[in-house]
């Protein structure tokens, strides 16, 4: 679903999630990435939505910390 997410998303977001990556794991992900060739509008932007439906779940179960959600802290 990642893969599916990313593929739609832009080149600043794709480098954020790969920069995390061993360059291995990279080189595997963008080679598999790119090996599903042309998806539809529609599945990509299903995966986004259920990757931030996820994340928001996370969010509110203080599991993971959103940038803009919540209160700044020091």
């Amino acid at each position: 679903m990642l893969m599916v997410a990313l593929k739609g998303a832009n080149d600043e977001v794709k480098e954020k999630f790969l920069s995390n990556m061993s360059s291995r794991a990279r080189s595997m992900f963008i080679d598999d990435m790119e090996a599903k060739g042309p998806l539809r509008i529609t599945d990509v932007e299903d995966a986004q939505k259920t990757i931030m439906r996820i994340a928001r779940k996370l969010s509110d179960a203080g599991e993971l910390m959103l940038a803009g959600r919540g209160d700044d802290f020091v």
